[in-house]
């Protein structure tokens, strides 16, 4: 944040996480910023802590600390997720209890194969 309480974007490209192939470019014009959750699925988080009467100030919390964050991606990463019409929503194996991706905040690009730089 600014000391204007307003998002600091060139903060991000300086210090977000990126995925591996963002990491090889340095020319911010070439990157694209974007939310590891779409804010429509985090939104739907909220609406179930709601709907199951479970909406406490920790529970916001922990859903704003776990979901809030941008990934830095190359915009032909991007172009990537947007066709595999991930751009707005989560795989389905994001909502499946049994499937490895379920709650996986990485599970869209995991699903359009897309690797983050793990630091």
């Amino acid at each position: 944040m600014t000391k204007q309480g307003k998002p600091d974007w060139i903060q991000i490209f300086d210090a977000g996480k990126r995925t591996v192939a963002a990491s090889q470019i340095k020319e911010r014009k070439l990157l694209v910023r974007e939310m590891v959750m779409p804010l429509s699925v985090i939104t739907g988080h909220f609406k179930a802590l709601v709907r199951d009467d479970e909406a406490t100030i920790e529970s916001i919390q922990a859903i704003i600390d776990n979901c809030l964050e941008y990934i830095i991606m190359t915009r032909e990463e991007y172009n990537v997720v947007a066709q595999a019409g991930l751009k707005e929503t989560m795989p389905a194996s994001y909502y499946q209890p049994s499937h490895k991706d379920y709650r996986c905040i990485t599970a869209r690009f995991d699903a359009a194969g897309i690797t983050l730089l793990m630091l």
